[in-house]
């Protein structure tokens, strides 16, 4: 058999074996890139809270957490009592609404996206224990003041989260799922 002779199926191997290491490489770039990527988010959000603990900023990037809506944590235990009973209440989402308002949070528009979405779905099971974590790393950054005051700001605005709904005509009744969570709340210095 002559060796320069055409050989189609041959010619066919050839292809599809070059076709398969393409589609790999491709995977591979891919890969390579989303990795490169992930890295320089990680770096932004490092940055931008001053936390060294890159476990913490893992957790927080897994939950969709950038700079850019990193202003939505402040109202996490919030929005969490207000999911503490199975749903969030109109009059819950309205005290929360309006103290991001308050606050200038509609600035901030995929801050506003994430709370939004945190009041429509409840957030993951393990947001409590990230932004235990990351509360935790924040107050240790502050001064004992500036702790002061940002911790009785997030129990207060859980507090009214609270009290919005239930009891007599909406007000008044803490739940136990709720007073749960405002407990966790003051415990956190």
């Amino acid at each position: 058999m002559n060796p320069l002779a055409y050989d189609p199926l041959h010619d066919r191997g050839r292809a599809l074996e070059d076709e398969y290491f393409h589609r790999v490489d491709q995977e591979l770039i891919a890969k390579l890139h989303a990795d490169a990527e992930r890295e320089t988010q990680r770096e932004r959000l490092m940055r931008f809270t001053g936390l060294p603990d890159t476990d913490l900023i893992d957790d927080l990037m897994q939950q969709g957490i950038t700079p850019e809506s990193l202003a939505a944590m402040m109202y996490l235990p919030a929005v969490l009592v207000a999911w503490a009973d199975g749903d969030v209440a109109a009059q819950e989402r309205q005290v929360i609404v309006h103290e991001a308002i308050e606050h200038d949070l509609f600035q901030r528009q995929a801050a506003m996206d994430l709370l939004d979405q945190w009041l429509r779905k409840p957030p993951g099971r393990n947001m409590w224990s990230i932004w235990q974590a990351y509360a935790g790393a924040v107050l240790d950054q502050l001064g004992p003041r500036q702790a002061g005051e940002l911790h009785e700001r997030v129990h207060s605005l859980a507090t009214r989260v609270a009290m919005a709904a239930g009891g007599m005509f909406g007000r008044g009744k803490i739940t136990s799922g709720e007073q749960a969570i405002l407990d966790e709340i003051a415990e956190l210095r």
